[in-house]
């Protein structure tokens, strides 16, 4: 049949009083069929997609199919450029006539396109993708959190794979049908579309799926990190290191790594906000006639002065042996709460002497002496 009088009816394979959702199935169906990244290297295939193009793209339009009806194919023919319409499909500019014509029915078919540049997979019309964010634990010694450092840390996580570095595919090639950028530009009614490359599913290459990955990009792999702890830093505080999450798929950016922090207690430091408590026990002889006394601080070890007369319960201040203000960066106080502790067992001449000091120094502790009044 002369081309200016082709049938299009006869070369979608469906009869003249076809619906539009008849002629658009059938279109959808031989355009699967023949679509050039399912026959690479076919030029049959290739003609035959340029066809069912060309009768679609007027059957396909209710005022063109209407011309056609009546015009019975004439002129028709030479409205359609087979060697443009196939330039643009190539280089993702094609425009569609209006609802229902090509530029919306090739997102469709696009999406159903398995081509061996796709490593395999159905190609998606997925944006890049950011990496998932990971949560991991870290326990942290009680002086670390107070002073800060860094701290190792094993994150399980899945990082690009080094084989096909990201890609997913065995092949460097770069991709014929996006120029190896990984996307594609469609033109409809004055508004462009990007969306992933349906040929090589957004990667930019084509090839076979790599054997490390099987095609995903990523692999899983157990990776040492150091923590860098704030001084200052509590039970219950997370920290947020960015880029150290999962790898990200299509060229999307990584997750990020948040770390919940648990501080260890000390045996014998307590934190009270920014300041420290330690229990300071001393003897009657040391209470009553004061002393020096070392003890621990974060800082290491330090001497408080114990003045004579002191009481239990009395807290003693070491200036600036606390905790840093992870805000403000001021370090708290350190106090050492005295206990007097009273021997359990005493000799005969112990308690003789204690008889003694009673005598020598009658009378309960200043105050007491209110309950009388009372």
């Amino acid at each position: 049949m002369p081309t200016a009088v082709r049938d299009f009816y006869e070369t979608l394979g469906v009869p003249k009083d076809a619906s539009a959702n008849q002629i658009k199935a059938a279109y959808k169906r031989l355009a699967r069929k023949h679509h050039p990244d399912r026959n690479q290297g076919s030029k049959r295939a290739e003609e035959q997609f340029k066809k069912v193009s060309e009768a679609y793209a007027v059957l396909g339009d209710p005022q063109k199919r209407r011309q056609y009806d009546l015009s019975g194919g004439s002129g028709f023919a030479s409205g359609f450029d087979p060697e443009d319409f196939f330039r643009q499909f190539r280089s993702g500019q094609f425009s569609g006539g209006g609802r229902g014509g090509l530029g919306d029915i090739f997102q469709e078919i696009f999406a159903g396109v398995r081509s061996p540049g796709a490593a395999g997979r159905r190609a998606s019309h997925a944006p890049p993708e950011r990496g998932a964010d990971l949560r991991a634990s870290l326990s942290v010694d009680f002086k670390q959190a107070a002073r800060g450092g860094q701290v190792p840390l094993e994150v399980a996580r899945r990082a690009a794979c080094t084989t096909c570095r990201g890609h997913g595919t065995s092949s460097a090639g770069a991709c014929v049908a996006c120029g190896g950028s990984g996307h594609q530009t469609l033109s409809q009614g004055g508004v462009r579309l990007r969306r992933p490359c349906p040929a090589c599913g957004g990667a930019g290459r084509t090839g076979q799926p790599c054997a490390s990955c099987g095609g995903r990009g990523t692999v899983p792999r157990l990776e040492r990190v150091k923590i860098r702890v704030p001084a200052g830093v509590d039970t219950g505080a997370t920290i947020r290191l960015p880029g150290l999450g999962e790898e990200g798929v299509r060229g999307g950016g990584k997750g990020d790594l948040y770390i919940d922090i648990k501080v260890r207690p000390h045996p014998f430091l307590r934190r009270r906000g920014n300041d420290i408590e330690i229990d300071l026990p001393v003897s009657v002889n040391e209470a009553a006639c004061g002393a020096s006394i070392r003890l621990p601080t974060i800082d290491g070890w330090a001497t408080v002065k114990l003045p004579a007369g002191t009481s239990s319960g009395r807290r003693l201040r070491l200036r600036g042996k606390g905790v840093t203000d992870p805000r403000g960066g001021r370090r708290g106080d350190q106090y050492a709460v005295v206990q007097v502790v009273i021997p359990e067992k005493l000799n005969d001449r112990s308690r003789e002497l204690l008889r003694e000091f009673g005598k020598l120094n009658p009378g309960p502790p200043a105050g007491r002496g209110v309950w009388d009044r009372s």
